[in-house]
């Protein structure tokens, strides 16, 4: 059954990859988008192609098939912006929307460096 399983979640994850490439191919908007979901697709495929757990291999899929109908909707393939809220002592919700797992793995790697212009401000 495990292996079943598997086989399944390879099969739809796949998929998911080509349906991302006909995505990007069929994409009306500038090259650095096309681009990006080209190089972005890659990168994740490549980097989660090892897991073997059959609950994270859904909950990934389950990534990709969001960020697919996010990008469609909104004519955008970069992750949509997610409001965390306000509050005393909030500091991250429970329940992310799927399409940010990723972003947020890579965030407890490597925080983002913010690189900001070199330039006086006129008062």
């Amino acid at each position: 059954m495990q292996r079943a399983l598997q086989d399944n979640q390879t099969w739809r994850a796949l998929s998911l990859y080509r349906k991302i490439l006909r995505v990007g191919h069929k994409w009306d908007g500038p090259s650095e988008d096309v681009e990006y979901i080209f190089d972005h697709a890659r990168q994740v495929f490549a980097h989660n192609r090892n897991i073997t757990d059959p609950k994270v291999r859904e909950e990934k899929i389950l990534e990709a098939e969001s960020r697919i109908e996010v990008a469609k909707h909104y004519k955008i393939p970069y992750p949509k912006s997610f409001h965390y809220g306000t509050g005393l002592g909030v500091e991250k919700p429970a329940n992310l929307p799927p399409y940010l797992s990723s972003l947020v793995e890579e965030e407890k790697k490597e925080p983002r460096q913010y690189k900001y212009a070199d330039k006086e401000e006129e008062w």
